[in-house]
């Protein structure tokens, strides 16, 4: 590297370090502009929906709007589709008795499905 690189290297060194530093001094006197400290406003206000009468009458509303034609649908599809299994279901279920496979398998679901686990993530 000649004299005249290290010589531009060394000045924009310089200016970029002085630049640098005069954004850091800008920042420190705007940190020290006092601060101005507010009282709280108060308490938040209580929602209007709370209580023991609003979850009844959210329950009321909830069951008349459970009757509709997409609910209707799903539980159709679903009921049909458990009576069309239905037939085979004895004969997954001696498949799976005894199958070193489906125990591994079904393990996690036993430790999750535990009480200590339900009664702990409650």
């Amino acid at each position: 590297m000649s004299d005249a690189h290290r010589l531009r290297a060394l000045v924009f060194c310089l200016a970029f370090a002085v630049a640098a530093s005069g954004r850091a001094y800008a920042q420190m006197e705007e940190a020290d502009e006092p601060q101005v400290v507010t009282t709280p406003a108060g308490p938040p206000p209580t929602p209007r929906h709370t209580g023991i009468k609003a979850m009844a009458t959210g329950i009321v509303s909830d069951l008349k709007h459970l009757p509709s034609t997409e609910n209707l649908f799903w539980a159709a599809t679903g009921g049909g589709l458990a009576l069309a299994v239905h037939p085979l279901d004895d004969n997954v279920n001696q498949a799976l008795v005894g199958n070193s496979g489906a125990e591994k398998f079904f393990k996690p679901g036993e430790v999750l499905g535990s009480l200590y686990t339900l009664l702990g993530t409650a």
